[in-house]
């Protein structure tokens, strides 16, 4: 028996840096996090001739703790070194009360992604200057790593004569151009969080490549043009101290509104597996910090709006007002005020919010409009693992949990900013633009495109249907009292989407989102349409309505087990209506019931129907339910897209308000403790449809 042992080519160095450091950005934050690290006040980049091969050069000087020649024999030069690692498991504090950043001990070995020449000198506290250099390509060859001296000179301090740090020069460099400046300029300035300050810690970033930074604008510049703000923390299992702001510009004439929350409530399932919204959320101890190692940290977001309607009203940089946005936008993460890459960067979208605007572009977010920031703590995020590339966390059971918090926290917001939207839409008073034509050309665009022939002919069809009832509709509401403005609304979204489709019409890889985004416009505008042609008016019994709607909800209602009380058979009354209007709302309003009593956890989901005359000979259809009660105030429930539900287009309620509209009815939300229905529906949500009875 013979044993063998691992034996690497000095390859590996070289490859560990291609593997896990992908850009020239993330080789220099390595650095940059590693000053951090050895308790630096200053670090200070020299970025000298990037252009040039021969003249370019990069240097990283910092004023932290150094290194002495056994940390840099011990620790720097053994790759996958624990000592950072075992400092954070200990929970062992530098002197400036820093946990450790990096972990992995493999980070600066990507150094040669910057340059094939590194000079290093370094000094500790009480020790002498240290010296040494790296030739990488002595490292791209067949010899094995060990057979590779690097030779270390202790010497009097040269460089560091009265102090101790960390001076590192990059020499024989890949050639730079603006673009790749530009990029690796904005990760360095966006290491620390724009919203909270580390005085403790300062980048500086001189260059002799200065034109390059020119017209560079910074956060400070740019945040006063966000029109929605809002700020929160998660403790213990649940958002808390939830604020939110409306900030319209001062030439706007529409009033500022702002919402605070104390809390709202997470209740995660023990499990936290992936499931229907409605199911998902189940009450949960104090696991958080004990099971998944999350706890204690906050998020700001602050949120604009691109639309040339709005950014008229910016009277100068739009166009770097709009580039700031689309280069930075995003949502990223700090620990201990310290970037984790790759969240917040471009093409980053790491809670798929532009994969969601395909099913509901018109209330969802997009990364290039949001500027937001996540703040962790180092001790209290544990369970969240950073991987050995530099590019996120882990995808564990810890992970998922975080996210889903994230995801709870925006639809809060957007949810919110979603009603000023509506408001500001409507103070601005646009004129709806004719986009028949435009729907015209983009379906004159797709059927050039080589895919699949039964494809396009079902895409030709949705956008021929589009085209047809947005004339109608439009044409409907400038002729006839009977629109309200709503469908002013709802025909602004609906060209959001048409311009959406305008601009990847062209592009046969966009198919999937090409064909999702014509089945979503097609829904929204046929849902509205129904409701504005002139449809025949007869007398029908309000039993036999309620009877019809029940039907057609039966198999929802067993199976989701929903028993149903119905006083209502006992009585009877005759209304003059659009019967399939009518049935069309209350299956709209049960849908709602069914998902927020499975949302109340009560040992028994029950929803009550029933029907009375009020004193002004209108017929009321009651629809109660012993579910969680609406969160919101209803006069915005009823605007388009704001809406309760999680992932739902929000469409709902403001569909049944216009039905009742068209019927010369009303959608009524009574004070609960004013109807006379059994207790255990107090707590649950109660809609009143109101309409004529027949003469």
């Amino acid at each position: 028996m013979t044993e063998v042992k691992f034996r690497p080519k000095a390859q590996i160095l070289i490859q560990l840096g291609d593997q896990l450091i992908k850009n020239e950005g993330i080789a220099l934050l390595e650095l940059i996090k590693n000053a951090y690290d050895a308790d630096a006040t200053v670090c200070n980049l020299e970025l000298s001739y990037l252009d040039s091969e021969m003249m370019g050069e990069i240097i990283i000087e910092d004023n932290g703790l150094g290194m002495s020649f056994e940390t840099i024999r011990d620790v720097w030069m053994q790759p996958g070194n624990t000592h950072k690692k075992d400092q954070v498991i200990q929970g062992k504090t530098t002197r400036l009360g820093r946990l450790p950043i990096g972990e992995k001990g493999i980070g600066r070995f990507g150094i040669h992604k910057l340059g094939k020449e590194i000079e290093i000198v370094s000094r500790a506290e009480g020790k002498k200057e240290v010296y040494f250099k790296i030739d990488w390509e002595q490292f791209d060859s067949s010899q094995f790593l060990d057979e590779i001296p690097i030779v270390i000179e202790e010497r009097i301090p040269e460089k560091f004569v009265n102090n101790t740090g960390t001076w590192i020069r990059i020499r024989h460099i890949e050639v730079w151009n603006k673009k790749k400046f530009r990029d690796t300029y904005r990760q360095i300035t966006s290491l620390n969080s724009p919203f909270e300050s580390l005085e403790s810690f300062t980048v500086n970033v001189d260059t002799t490549n200065s034109d390059w930074i020119e017209g560079i604008i910074n956060f400070s510049e740019i945040k006063e043009y966000a029109l929605y703000q809002s700020n929160a923390q998660f403790i213990d299992g649940n958002i808390k101290n939830f604020k939110y702001k409306f900030l319209p510009y001062d030439n706007m004439s529409v009033a500022k509104r702002k919402v605070e929350k104390k809390q709202i409530p997470l209740n995660f399932s023990d499990d936290g597996k992936k499931k229907d919204p409605a199911q998902f959320f189940d009450t949960l101890s104090d696991k958080f910090m004990s099971e998944y190692g999350i706890n204690d940290f906050s998020i700001e977001l602050y949120v604009f709006d691109k639309s040339s309607e709005v950014t008229r009203f910016i009277n100068q940089g739009k166009q770097s007002f709009k580039e700031y946005l689309n280069d930075n936008g995003g949502i990223r993460i700090y620990r201990d005020n310290m970037r984790v890459l790759d969240y917040g960067e471009k093409g980053n979208d790491w809670l798929s919010l532009d994969s969601k605007r395909v099913n509901n572009p018109a209330s969802s977010l997009s990364n290039n409009i949001i500027l937001g920031a996540i703040s962790l703590k180092r001790d209290s995020s544990s369970g969240l693992i950073e991987k050995a590339n530099r590019e996120g966390f882990i995808d564990n059971k810890s992970y998922e949990i975080f996210e889903k918090i994230i995801e709870k926290y925006l639809f809060e917001f957007t949810k919110e900013r979603n009603i000023d939207k509506d408001r500001l839409r409507q103070s601005l008073k646009e004129d709806n633009k004719e986009i028949a034509d435009l729907v015209g050309e983009i379906n004159d665009s797709i059927q050039k495109l080589d895919i699949d022939k039964k494809l396009k002919s079902q895409i030709n069809k949705k956008l021929n249907r589009v085209k047809s009832e947005y004339k109608f509709i439009k044409e409907t509401y400038v002729k006839t009292s009977s629109a309200t403005s709503s469908y002013a609304i709802v025909i602004h979204e609906m060209e959001k989407i048409v311009k959406e489709l305008s601009g990847i019409s062209w592009n046969s890889n966009e198919i999937d989102r090409i064909d999702k985004l014509t089945h979503r416009l097609r829904d929204v505008i046929e849902g509205y349409t129904s409701i504005l042609r002139n449809r025949r008016k007869s007398n029908y019994s309000v039993n036999e309505i309620i009877e019809d709607s029940l039907f057609n909800v039966e198999f929802r209602l067993e199976a989701h087990k929903v028993n149903l009380e119905t006083p209502y058979k006992k009585k009877e009354f005759t209304v003059s209506c659009d019967k399939g209007l009518i049935i069309s709302a209350i299956m709209n309003i049960i849908d709602n019931s069914i998902y927020w009593t499975h949302r109340a956890k009560n040992s028994q989901n029950k929803i009550l129907i029933d029907t009375k005359l009020s004193e002004d000979n209108r017929v009321e259809i009651m629809i109660a339910d012993n579910g969680v009660g609406f969160q919101g105030n209803p006069e915005d429930m009823i605007r388009p897209f704001v809406g309760e539900k999680q992932g739902g287009l929000g469409l709902g309620l403001n569909i049944v308000n216009e039905i009742m509209n068209s019927q010369k009815g009303q959608l009524l939300f009574p004070d609960n403790d004013s109807v006379d229905v059994p207790e255990e529906y107090k707590s649950g949500a109660i809609i009143i449809l109101s309409i004529p009875q027949s003469n």
